[in-house]
């Protein structure tokens, strides 16, 4: 049996010694045959002589650079335009993936017949622990879930069928944040079947000093916030639907806010959340949490993490 093409689109601004470090996680895979498409987006200086690509691994290597900054998914969009894979893949640049984890998806989304898959996630700190880790457990049909919230999580989790992205569209170029989670939704209003992959296969690494821009509460207020709130207010089938759905998308502004200590903002959006779904404990918990005590509960969360994790 021919195994089908897998190409992997990575990302990249600056920080080539992490961009080396997916790469070669890309490398290790077990699975094959795999084209690799590396899109530099503007860094400084270019990536092309930072990088040492193992063409003997990939069946391909596509190298495409832009000429200044763009934003991820326009570089996203880029490495899609240049794939000429059965399915593709997405891997941020500071992330990397288990070695088996193509290997596992593909022979999950052929025997499901699933359009999309995602893994679990685990969250590295700048000394390789483990804070957190995210398992992937919901299969099926899942916009009525994603009104709710990003349940999919990051980009580099998800192999798609590239014919998805002729029935949705490609990722838009003018989201600043919550990409992933704006993607997802068109997919899954599209119908398509989503597969779960449970065990945390894709690897982040949250160091300190780096600012993601997932992180930065400004642009999900002013610019991310409105659209995702059309596309609840446009998918819900209910105004119940609805109204829940925009109860959990001020919750996930508030947490937002509250992460970049604009703590009474964070404090109002929990506060509307609670409003519009009382039923939700969580709401409450973080409105309890919302002030200059977070950090502190924050790391006794990580903590306890830890010491359940190796108990």
């Amino acid at each position: 049996m021919v195994r089908p093409l897998v190409s992997v689109i990575i990302p990249a601004y600056n920080r080539p010694r992490k961009t080396q470090r997916a790469i070669e996680s890309v490398s290790e895979q077990t699975y094959s045959p795999i084209e690799l498409v590396v899109v530099d987006d503007g860094s400084q200086p270019p990536l092309r002589d930072e990088l040492s690509l193992p063409e003997s691994k990939f069946k391909n290597i596509v190298f495409k650079e832009h000429q200044k900054n763009q934003g991820g998914n326009i570089a996203r969009n880029t490495g899609i335009e240049n794939t000429s894979g059965e399915y593709i893949a997405f891997l941020d640049s500071d992330d990397e993936w288990d070695p088996e984890k193509i290997e596992t998806q593909i022979q999950k989304l052929i025997t499901n017949e699933a359009y999309v898959s995602y893994t679990g996630v685990q969250q590295l700190d700048s000394g390789g622990k483990i804070n957190a880790i995210k398992k992937a457990t919901q299969s099926g049909h899942l916009l009525d879930e994603l009104l709710n919230g990003n349940l999919i999580g990051t980009f580099s989790s998800v192999v798609v069928r590239a014919e998805t992205v002729d029935q949705a569209g490609k990722p838009d170029p003018d989201m600043p944040c919550w990409q992933d989670w704006e993607w997802y939704l068109r997919l899954a209003a599209e119908g398509l079947q989503f597969d779960a992959v449970e065990d945390p296969l894709t690897i982040r690494h949250n160091e300190s000093g780096d600012i993601k821009i997932s992180r930065s509460y400004t642009p999900k207020r002013n610019e991310a916030y409105p659209v995702i709130r059309s596309r609840i207010e446009d998918l819900a089938s209910t105004p119940e639907q609805k109204k829940v759905g925009l109860a959990y998308l001020d919750f996930h502004l508030g947490y937002a806010a509250l992460a970049n200590k604009h703590y009474s903002e964070a404090r109002q959006l929990f506060i509307s959340a609670a409003k519009k779904h009382p039923k939700e404990k969580l709401f409450f918990v973080y409105l309890f949490c919302a002030g200059p005590h977070y950090p502190a509960v924050r790391l006794f969360k990580r903590y306890m993490f830890r010491i359940i994790k190796t108990a």
